[in-house]
């Protein structure tokens, strides 16, 4: 049960990061610079987190 709630919430937040990708390119193609740098770097912060809530459960499995 909590693997499967494990790969659906990696999933889910690979999704979130690819949304927010996405609308930051869109701010950037509507010349919304401030908007598009905020995006960008809250995916930026969000891909890191990633990086290290999962391979801290690699390092614990």
């Amino acid at each position: 049960m909590y693997k499967g709630l494990e790969f659906i919430s990696k999933y889910v937040l690979i999704l979130i990061l690819f949304t927010l990708i996405i609308a930051s390119l869109y701010l950037l193609f509507m010349k919304q610079i401030v908007g598009a740098a905020i995006g960008f770097i809250f995916a930026a912060l969000g891909y890191y987190m990633y990086k290290i809530i999962f391979k801290q459960k690699r390092n614990n499995a």
